[in-house]
């Protein structure tokens, strides 16, 4: 019990989280979530949610591969879509930051995709910059998380197995990105469609976009939702449509020349959810064992 009791006073919770940027990073398929977080208690508002090729969006071309290119990339992709430093009145700072951690190797193989290392150097210069900004920037101090894809997936695996019944799903043993996307085009139904303020929902989307959404109408549902078959395309026209009626200084031009699917900004909204999914079920396991040792 002492040493539970040391461990516990050794180690302080995080402050609550008020503010979250959720990164999926890549050179072609940046993906951004946003979200703010009134109260422990509430679940998760999403402000801005988008998907973009970096080189386009920066004005800077990721050829050649050089240091110099890509901190600019990054550099601009920091300051003016993470932290919206563009803006006249800027709101505040995330409080936590969440970057998916990269991998090496696609399977195991032996080589290494020069995609994959453009990949990682995003990665990398990211930590760096924020870093940087953390020394120079008055009041910006984020929790920053390198999020394992591995640990990400198995919860909402599990997620998907716990609720198996919600899924229409042909394939019996569907692949995990697959099962990802599955998870969050069910709750994007709900949000957006029949299902509209269902509660078990982990997040919901802000007032701005709720409202900008309706404005469109159901026959921009049935046009640019419902036809698609496929659940990747479907999610990527989801998170077009939100982008399209957000407030401006959420709204980024998409690269609408891409390819239109919907793994990477699935992704990013994952990664935010499962940081604050652990971090409740910590505070819930902390609050419980000072419960028990105060007996």
């Amino acid at each position: 019990m002492a040493e539970i009791r040391n461990t516990i006073a050794e180690r302080p919770p995080n402050p609550p989280v008020s503010s979250l940027v959720s990164i999926d990073v890549g050179l072609r398929n940046f993906s951004l979530s946003r979200f703010t977080i009134p109260k422990p208690s509430q679940p998760p508002i999403l402000l801005q949610w988008c998907k973009l090729n970096l080189p386009n969006y920066s004005g800077i071309p990721e050829s050649p591969f050089n240091p110099q290119n890509y901190a600019q990339i990054v550099n601009k992709t920091l300051s003016d879509l993470v932290l919206l430093q563009s803006l006249r009145n800027p709101p505040p700072f995330p409080n936590v930051i969440v970057i998916e951690r990269q991998r090496f190797r696609t399977n195991g193989a032996r080589n290494v995709h020069e995609s994959i290392l453009k990949s990682n150097a995003i990665e990398y210069m990211l930590f760096a910059s924020i870093e940087t900004f953390r020394n120079i920037i008055p009041g910006f101090n984020p929790v920053l998380v390198s999020s394992s894809p591995q640990t990400m997936t198995a919860y909402w695996e599990d997620y998907y197995e716990a609720n198996k019944s919600r899924y229409a799903v042909s394939d019996d043993t569907p692949n995990s990105k697959l099962i990802r996307m599955l998870v969050v085009d069910e709750w994007l139904r709900g949000i957006l469609g029949k299902d509209e303020g269902r509660s078990d929902t982990p997040f919901r989307i802000s007032d701005k976009l709720t409202e900008g959404f309706r404005s469109l109408g159901p026959e921009a549902l049935e046009n640019r939702l419902h036809r698609y078959r496929s659940v990747s395309r479907r999610i990527y026209e989801c998170m077009s449509m939100l982008n399209e009626v957000n407030e401006d200084r959420f709204k980024v031009e998409l690269d609408e020349e891409g390819t239109k699917k919907g793994d990477d900004v699935t992704d990013s909204l994952l990664h935010g959810l499962t940081y604050l999914k652990f971090e409740e079920n910590k505070g819930n396991l902390r609050a419980a064992t000072e419960q028990l040792l105060a007996k």
